[in-house]
């Protein structure tokens, strides 16, 4: 049989920059990780391998190269040092992404800036869906999960939501906040395939949805929110599929925007494997379990006239010719000028050797696709500052803007993914303690430790049982059970000090 012959250059895929490549090194990917946890700038970063021989001590050939990579690694987003909390200066741009953070800060009893201002992000983001795109295929979907005490002004961003929606004529973009399955979420995408999803006691739907005994239509949600995370802007896109195809659901386009709040106790419900299945890196988490804000008197104040305006017109825009749900128009694409594109591949080889640094269960896969969220964030920002229905492009400005708020987010993010790896280890710590304390004060065998336990692996579950001993939590005791055999018990801390007679342990066991 003959076969056409066909050119396989393309599975070599497109060409790197030879920076992709020379910044993949591991001395320069020690340097990378270094800079970013001790949050360097560009001089900081030259003094310090300076005096540590120079750059060619980690692999930089040359002085071209070595500044590529400090104009890689550092933001030209200038920042005030010393400041607690967001910067003051992602807030200095006019705007209904800042019109809308001051409403809510202006109106609530307690201010939290940082969270009117992720929520001016989302409000932004769920207008323009479906209607433009960047010209590198970001569409402005963002997923964000804020966490702060209890009566620490948090509901506040979600009252804003409903009461700007409702005065700019256009509701239906807030979606109803009590979905608890797939096939809510699917309807009311159906109707409204651009919205925002306000969903309040995240802490408790992770509760619930991690649950190993969770039911069916909670865990096919979590499914149903990671699939709209990456299949935003789709067409044709189906939910559930059924058997009967006549029951099957089309969304064309659709564009979910999630604004969650919770309290910081709601991280505990984050596991190990939404690190990895990437559950957690389609999230912009941020917690703040500092001091309830100090209460302010709310004032009387009205919603800004300019982002009432803006919203109409975003809400009414169009790109194309079609009903309400836009078919069969495509996106507008919205262009980006050399300057930001240069800027967002620098940023975007940055995340790429820092996600190569960590592992999935310290939360690689949030710097894999922080790039990604730079990308949103530049549109969202850029599209908050004139009428959508204006031609505009992406600058540098947005884009060091974006990217400089994406570094400081996925510094936040890092920090919940490195708590979800403490939960997962204090909870395998208190299921160990659990198995042995049900014993009794018998105390469990090595043996049954080893198989009840055998998923956690050998390694890591004698850390476990190492750090309880020392902890006196847990206490070993060692037997003789015969001439040349040693029994190893694992009892709760009432265990007697003194090794006992087997006998005796398995009298009390029983």
């Amino acid at each position: 049989m003959d076969f056409e012959s066909r050119d396989l250059s393309f599975l070599a895929g497109n060409p790197s920059s030879r920076f992709d490549k020379l910044f993949m090194r591991a001395s320069i990917k020690a340097i990378a990780r270094l800079t970013r946890e001790r949050d360097w700038s560009a001089d900081e970063l030259r003094d310090y391998v300076d005096d540590h021989s120079g750059h060619r001590h980690y692999g930089i050939p040359d002085e071209a190269s070595f500044d590529e990579f400090v104009s890689t690694m550092c933001n030209e987003f200038e920042i005030e040092p010393g400041q607690d909390g967001l910067p003051r200066e992602f807030y200095g741009h006019a705007g209904a992404l800042v019109d809308f953070a001051y409403y809510t800060v202006r109106t609530s009893p307690r201010p939290q800036p940082v969270l009117a201002l992720l929520g001016g992000i989302c409000l932004v983001s769920c207008l323009i869906g479906r209607k433009i795109k960047r010209s590198l295929g970001a569409k402005g979907n963002i997923f964000v999960a804020t966490f702060a005490k209890s009566a620490a002004g948090k509901n506040r961003v979600l009252e804003a939501f409903n009461e700007v929606a409702t005065a700019a004529g256009c509701p239906e973009y807030i979606l109803p906040g009590d979905m608890t399955s797939d096939s809510a979420l699917a309807d009311a995408l159906s109707t409204q395939p651009a919205g925002l999803w306000p969903l309040d006691e995240f802490g408790k739907f992770l509760r619930v949805a991690n649950d190993e005994k969770a039911s069916g239509p909670l865990v096919l949600l979590i499914s149903l929110i990671m699939r709209l995370f990456t299949s935003c802007g789709l067409r044709n896109f189906v939910p559930k599929k059924f058997a009967d195809s006549d029951k099957d659901r089309v969304i064309d386009m659709p564009h979910l925007v999630i604004y969650a709040t919770g309290t910081p106790e709601s991280l505990r419900f984050l596991t190990a494997e939404n690190n990895r299945d990437g559950f957690n890196s389609r999230f912009v988490f941020y917690g703040d379990d500092s001091s309830r804000p100090l209460h302010q008197s709310v004032e009387a104040v009205p919603i800004p006239e300019p982002l009432l305006n803006r919203m109409k017109v975003a809400a009414k825009y169009r790109p194309h010719e079609g009903d309400v749900t836009w078919e069969p128009g495509e996106m507008r694409t919205i262009p980006v000028t050399p300057e930001a594109k240069l800027a967002w591949e620098r940023f975007r080889r940055r995340c790429d050797v820092l996600a190569a640094t960590y592992t999935e269960d310290e939360g690689a896969s949030i710097y894999a696709r922080a790039a990604e969220r730079a990308s949103s964030l530049a549109l969202i920002f850029a599209a908050s500052q004139v009428p959508i229905d204006r031609d505009f492009s992406i600058e540098k400005a947005h884009m060091d803007w974006a990217i400089a708020l994406t570094d400081w987010l996925t510094v936040a993010n890092m920090k919940c993914a490195s708590k979800v790896g403490e939960n997962e280890r204090e909870r395998d710590k208190a299921a160990i303690v659990a198995f042995i304390t049900e014993k009794g004060r018998g105390g469990a065998t090595q043996s049954q430790v080893t198989i009840r336990f055998q998923r956690m692996g050998a390694r890591y579950r004698y850390e476990l049982v190492t750090e309880l001993e020392a902890t006196d939590i847990i206490r070993k005791v060692q037997t003789m059970s015969g001439k040349s055999r040693t029994a190893t018990f694992y009892a709760a801390a009432f265990a007697p000090a003194e090794p006992v007679a087997v006998g005796e342990l398995a009298a009390a066991a029983s």
